[in-house]
């Protein structure tokens, strides 16, 4: 087997595939989350929860900056540069993923440095935090152990009534993901898949084999996780299979770039699924 190592950096001049949203709609709470043109970690854009570059953010503060959609595996890695001025242990931020259809809190390798406790917010008592300040440029690394699969996260800044300070920088996020390039075993039942050719221009074959019955789906889907063609979608009988994506048929056709197939199968001992990597080029 060969890897095969993806690196992108959101450097925020690509910030229009982050989205921004309050969270609260009781006590007034305001979402400050804004691109900043000014406060980058070199001089350029960085997003920005408060009111301008050197305004504070306002009270009852609660909003997010949530990232598209990432694929996760045992190799990847997604690391961030900030800084922050806050009240400490009333108001700060901290990294949620999307996990199993709910929002969870990710650790931070070398844990967040402080906690909020924010009355207005039950839910916010005591919650490990970036509070305090921090004036300085710092890169943190997101916890991914155990994660797997499509996964979107967010930067998440609480605060409450009184005492506001500059806020959390954002920027430089740097989402790095390795892939296993061959034919390997991926279950009991046997998944084998492969593409050809890897990188393509316009066409790729996906051949996969199977050891008993099952019902099979392939889809392909972009970086940022959103689907752009199915594939298969029936049930199968064992042995070899293959099918071809044409990258400009379709509604919507797309350029070079780095994209993912998933290859989703059940039987009857369980769902097993094989997500690698293909790249086109022009």
């Amino acid at each position: 087997l060969s890897f095969i190592n993806t690196t992108t950096l959101f450097d925020m001049n690509n910030a229009s595939v982050f989205k921004t949203y309050g969270l609260k709609t009781s006590w007034n709470f305001n979402n400050d989350w804004y691109l900043n043109t000014v406060n980058g970690r070199n001089g350029g854009n960085c997003f920005h929860y408060g009111t301008s570059a050197s305004g504070a953010y306002k009270p009852f503060a609660e909003g997010a900056l949530e990232t598209p959609f990432l694929m996760v595996n045992s190799n990847t890695s997604l690391k961030f540069w900030h800084n922050y001025a806050t009240e400490n242990e009333w108001d700060g931020g901290y990294v949620e993923g999307w996990i199993n259809g709910e929002w969870k809190v990710m650790q931070m390798i070398g844990g967040y440095p402080g906690w909020v406790c924010n009355e207005l917010l039950d839910e916010y008592k005591y919650h490990p935090a970036f509070t305090n300040t921090k004036t300085s440029w710092e890169q943190k690394t997101i916890n991914l152990s155990g994660l797997s699969g499509f996964m979107k996260f967010r930067f998440h800044f609480v605060g409450e009534g009184a005492n506001h300070f500059k806020g959390w920088f954002i920027d430089d996020i740097q989402y790095a993901y390795q892939q296993t390039v061959g034919i390997a075993e991926h279950s009991a039942n046997a998944i084998y898949s492969n593409s050809f050719p890897n990188p393509f221009r316009e066409e790729i074959k996906i051949i996969y084999q199977l050891k008993s019955a099952s019902h099979v789906s392939l889809d392909i889907y972009d970086i940022t996780g959103r689907k752009l063609s199915s594939l298969v979608n029936e049930f199968q009988l064992p042995g070899e299979h293959a099918a071809t994506w044409n990258r400009n048929e379709g509604i919507e056709q797309v350029s070079k770039g780095v994209y993912f197939y998933m290859l989703h199968v059940e039987d009857e001992t369980g769902d097993f699924t094989d997500v690698k990597r293909i790249v086109s080029l022009d």
